[in-house]
């Protein structure tokens, strides 16, 4: 691995927390107190993503070992009885597996796939921070590996969410309600 390819984000890596420009570490207090507060996780740990010498504004990762899926479902019920608690942090991502080989991530989707259904609706959606990757090649890339259920893209029952953050890439096969957004709390 040259200079170039260092991760920036660690294989534990369980859920991305989106927040306003510098409010990174108010919104990964938020969710770090509601794994906490709640038992589900309480030795988390915040990382702050770094690109060369400066911070990826408006992003934060929470790592432990746990289930992601499980976790942000957890933590939104947390929320929904003290939304009050939830200020900063916009959005919570789940993430399922981490690497910067996109044969990888084809591999962890066509072990996976079988969560959606025969009859499902799915999606897949690209968020790219700091990176120059074709979002329609991979969006073309990664539907080859499904090839049963129907795309959906208004209202999908699972979404295949690749989140480009420069070059590592970070997947989860997510029903739509397993990504908490701060809109849907307060």
């Amino acid at each position: 691995m040259g200079p170039n390819k260092k991760y920036l984000l660690p294989s534990n890596s369980k859920l991305l927390v989106t927040s306003p420009r510098n409010y990174e570490m108010d919104a990964a207090s938020e969710i770090w107190h509601a794994l906490r507060a709640t038992g589900y996780e309480p030795d988390a740990e915040v990382h702050i993503i770094r690109h060369k010498i400066k911070e990826l504004a408006g992003l934060v990762i929470l790592c432990f070992k746990k289930n992601s899926r499980d976790a942000v479902r957890v933590i939104k019920q947390y929320f929904l009885k003290k939304p009050w608690i939830m200020k900063f942090a916009q959005k919570v991502v789940p993430l399922e597996f981490i690497s910067q080989k996109i044969e990888e991530i084809e591999a962890f989707l066509e072990k996976n796939r079988n969560r959606i259904g025969k009859n499902d609706t799915w999606k897949i959606n690209v968020n790219k921070h700091l990176a120059l990757d074709n979002r329609k090649y991979l969006i073309d890339k990664l539907a080859k590996k499904i090839w049963w259920g129907k795309v959906n893209l208004s209202n999908p029952i699972w979404i295949v969410n690749l989140e480009i953050i420069t070059n590592n890439y970070a997947i989860s096969i997510i029903k739509k309600d397993e990504i908490l957004k701060r809109a849907d709390i307060i």
